[in-house]
């Protein structure tokens, strides 16, 4: 089955993490991918360096471009202008390069990406939007020219998606749609990890500094926590800054409250999983996450999760809650709840967590392993090119 995957920009972002993740797994499948990627990165070398046939060509998000200072106001219109004709050159080309490969499937590995759907209709295969995110004000994406023609491109004959969660599915409208479907993002193997049951006093955050992913939430309350309670586990947070305004801001208020050191900004990192086997705590406090990788893979790695919950952190509480009627995490609603959190773990053994991060692990393993992942994606696919 020979399939052409397009990717977003951003070797290390959640969606192309998870792509690279189910890749081995699809090629022992029976999969021929045919990768196509905006910018050489590391995967793209790594894809390369595997035998796998990958395409680079410059493309963009089909969403407006930012409108948050002059320069950008003044650029609005050209850079609209741009991203229509950067697209319509790259369509233009692949089509010319796939269009005698015998493609079963284009499947795009995020809804902000419309190349993959226009080159499908152009050469009249199947298309898969594999929805990953809501596309709303929190992480600053608006869709073009508007929802209701991302809507029209999802009704479309030949068109299917996949969503990463149920909450998603719900959210676009497709949730009694038959041409839609649900699978949970693969994150890990379906063995055991080792747990490391004496943790270290910190608590982690991993994500992009950005105002979607609530950081300026957790340093809030943690800054509130550290006032009224002196003893309190360190912060590590971990992720590149994407909001640079916002990342300014934070180290203003850090320093204001005298907690430079006791929090620390380490950006990208490429041994995050050891951070997040060890910490204390694991903090997600997205204002809205679509799957949460960070709380499945920190529940695979057996460490506690204090959630948001809401969105896709929500519904991996809820999974787990329904499973065994008991709690997999520790939820929060607001950020005065959060620091009531942060302070009481803070005085707790992690031990007295045990059967919560337990409990978290198994829901995981059952749901969330690379292993179903794969075989699901494999299903859909043999549903379409067989339908």
């Amino acid at each position: 089955m020979k399939i052409v995957y397009v990717l977003n920009n951003g070797a290390r972002a959640g969606a192309s993490m998870a792509f690279k993740n189910i890749l081995p797994g699809l090629l022992a499948n029976g999969v021929y991918p045919i990768v196509i990627i905006p910018e050489k990165n590391e995967l793209y070398d790594e894809l390369l360096q595997n035998g796998i046939k990958a395409y680079m060509t410059r493309y963009k998000p089909n969403t407006y471009p930012r409108f948050d200072n002059i320069t950008s106001v003044i650029l609005f219109l050209p850079r609209i202008v741009a991203r229509r004709i950067v697209n319509h050159i790259a369509v233009r080309r692949l089509c010319q390069e796939l269009k005698n490969q015998e493609i079963n499937i284009v499947h795009t590995n995020t809804s902000i990406i419309d190349i993959g759907y226009r080159i499908a209709k152009k050469l009249g295969i199947p298309h898969i939007y594999h929805i990953r995110e809501y596309a709303d004000e929190y992480f600053k994406h608006k869709l073009y020219p508007t929802d209701a023609v991302f809507t029209k491109h999802l009704l479309s004959p030949d068109t299917y998606s996949i969503c990463i969660t149920k909450d998603i599915q719900k959210h676009f409208h497709l949730d009694d749609k038959n041409y839609s479907t649900v699978i949970y993002d693969g994150v890990a193997h379906d063995e055991s990890m080792s747990y490391i049951q004496e943790k270290e006093d910190f608590y982690i955050f991993v994500g992009r500094i950005e105002y979607g992913k609530g950081i300026d939430i957790l340093i809030d309350s943690y800054i509130k926590a550290k006032a009224e309670q002196i003893e309190l586990p360190h912060l590590i947070v971990i992720g590149n800054v994407n909001d640079i305004k916002l990342y300014q801001s934070l180290q203003t208020k850090i320093k204001l409250a005298g907690v430079t050191n006791d929090i620390d900004f380490k950006g990208e990192l490429n041994n995050v999983t050891e951070y997040i086997r060890r910490a204390k705590a694991v903090i997600v406090p997205s204002r809205m996450e679509g799957f949460g990788l960070v709380t499945t893979e920190a529940m695979f790695c057996h460490s506690l999760v204090v959630g948001n919950d809401i969105g896709g952190t929500k519904e991996q509480f809820d999974n787990g809650l329904e499973m065994f009627n008991n709690e997999i995490g520790i939820r929060y609603h607001n950020g005065i709840e959060l620091i009531d959190i942060l302070k009481e773990i803070a005085n707790k053994d992690i031990s007295e967590y045990t059967s919560v991060i337990d409990l978290a692990y198994k829901t995981v393993s059952r749901l969330y392993t690379l292993e179903s992942s794969v075989m699901s994606i494999i299903s859909f696919y043999n549903k379409i090119t067989y339908a």
